[in-house]
């Protein structure tokens, strides 16, 4: 508070009777009584001083010692758990991580930092993942919504939105779970530590206030991405702060240790499995935007090394393209043949066929539509169609946005893809201008009887729902409106 200023006022007091007396007949004062007049005058003048001094000692006391009570504190209240996180140089990080002791890598469950104290961890991805979804043969979707605050909303289908309250987040959960659905997970990353967080799905619900952490000197800034490949068996993938891809396995109730898999890669990974004896993972190298490939094999474990299987894009150099992070999906034919498919979008989309251990050559996913895809927009998801009780047969779904503001839809009809078709266009669009270029799409699994669900958010920042239709009607021979879509608003 701004100390007030106060100015004494100079008032002439009535003279007392002895100096009426006086003045009236006046006379000669002597020399010691003037001295004694003079010496209470100076008595008064130091008194005055001397308070004066003491009340502007009383203020500036005041302010100072405010000051640093209120110092110390902020000093209390930052604890040492909630001192500002900083990253992890290479300096800090070495080889011996990909070979850490089992109790480094055992999930811990750790109370959320105080958001005013500790800075927020900024992602690598170009476009914002910010929304996702889950769902079971036997379970409602659950759908999330990321904040720019980094909070956390989930809204069960039919439900409310409810936010998350011990934790912030970096990047939308990407959820998982075994074939038998005795195990489903979902995870993301601490938005303070840049650790794997996870929760677990128990007695019919998500477990929303207890999100274990994968303790470790490793900090992720982009989304995980996991597999099942067996009925207790869940794989975890990212790359770390330093372009390193990182795998850790949960077997049956118990965390393994980090290994290391390799280094030099930007954007996120895509990793998938058709068995239980096999994982691929595919990542782009950031040299020059090749798409690298891992496999993993119950007889041998990891491949020594990554196989390069090319840039996608043929003679365009790769600085002049925007090239998104590699999607990929595995499955085993109705003829048994182990078949994997993987995508890169840079302007137009193209996926590489894996079939029985033989590559085909890139091609592309040809368009019915004028423009340009736009990288990092897109969302592949495998749904498993049943025909007859014995017969399933896989179906790729991948939707994607574009230059001509709206969200593509294709589908693979059991021998090829076919051409993209619309699902959702922006209205009232503003030519030249690309305001959906960075909302994201999400893709979510489904079980018997409904194939997969689509997310994306509109400009509003509503988080829209769209089920995806069976294989009976290709997407080019279906009519298709935005009012196809749900509306389920947002957190917050």
């Amino acid at each position: 508070m701004e100390a007030q200023k106060h100015t004494a006022s100079t008032q002439t007091l009535p003279p007392t009777y002895d100096d009426a007396v006086r003045n009236a007949n006046p006379a000669v004062e002597s020399p010691i009584l003037a001295r004694q007049t003079w010496w209470r005058k100076k008595q008064f003048i130091i008194a005055l001083v001397a308070l004066l001094c003491l009340i502007i000692f009383g203020v500036v006391f005041g302010v100072v010692y405010g000051t640093k009570r209120a110092s110390s504190k902020d000093s209390i209240n930052l604890s040492p758990s909630e001192e500002p996180v900083t990253q992890i140089g290479s300096s800090t990080i070495s080889a011996a991580v990909s070979v850490r002791t089992a109790s480094t890598a055992v999930s811990t469950l750790i109370p959320s930092p105080s958001p005013s104290k500790l800075p927020l961890l900024q992602p690598k991805s170009k476009v914002p993942l910010d929304i996702s979804g889950a769902a079971g043969s036997s379970s409602t979707l659950v759908v999330w919504d990321l904040r720019s605050d980094g909070k956390l909303w989930a809204k069960e289908y039919g439900a409310g939105w409810q936010e998350y309250t011990t934790r912030r987040f970096l990047v939308a959960p990407v959820a998982i779970r075994t074939t038998d659905e005795s195990i489903q997970m979902a995870f993301s990353v601490d938005a303070y530590t840049g650790h794997i967080v996870y929760m677990t799905f128990i007695e019919g619900h998500w477990d929303y206030e207890n999100w274990n952490e994968l303790d470790g000197p490793l900090k992720f800034l982009t989304r995980p991405t996991v597999v099942a490949r067996s009925t207790g068996n869940i794989d975890v993938f990212n790359i770390d702060s330093e372009g390193k891809a990182f795998t850790v396995s949960y077997d049956r109730g118990s965390w393994g240790t980090w290994t290391e898999l390799g280094s030099g890669f930007v954007g996120d990974l895509s990793a998938t499995s058709w068995g239980e004896d096999r994982i691929d993972v595919f990542g782009k190298y950031h040299d020059n935007d090749h798409v690298l490939h891992k496999w993993w094999t119950s007889a041998d474990g990891w491949s020594s090394e990554f196989e390069d299987i090319g840039f996608a894009f043929g003679e365009v150099h790769e600085d002049d393209l925007d090239i998104g992070s590699p999607l990929s999906i595995s499955y085993i034919s109705r003829t048994g043949s182990t078949i994997i498919d993987v995508f890169l979008c840079g302007q137009s989309t193209y996926h590489k066929l894996y079939t029985d251990g033989v590559w085909t050559d890139w091609a592309i996913m040809w368009a019915s539509h004028e423009g340009y895809e736009f990288s990092d927009t897109q969302s592949l998801v495998l749904g498993i169609v049943s025909y007859t009780p014995s017969f399933d047969l896989p179906i790729g779904h991948l939707i994607s946005r574009g230059t001509d503001d709206c969200i593509h839809y294709t589908t693979f009809n059991g021998t090829s893809w076919n051409f993209w078709d619309f699902l959702w266009c922006l209205e009232d669009r503003t030519s030249g201008e690309w305001p959906t270029r960075f909302l994201p799409t999400a893709a979510v699994r489904r079980g018997t009887g409904r194939v997969a669900d689509f997310l994306a958010r509109d400009l509003n920042g509503d988080v829209l729902l769209y089920e995806a239709p069976g294989p009976e009607h290709g997407p080019d021979e279906r009519p298709w409106s935005n009012g196809d879509w749900e509306v389920l608003g947002h957190g917050g």
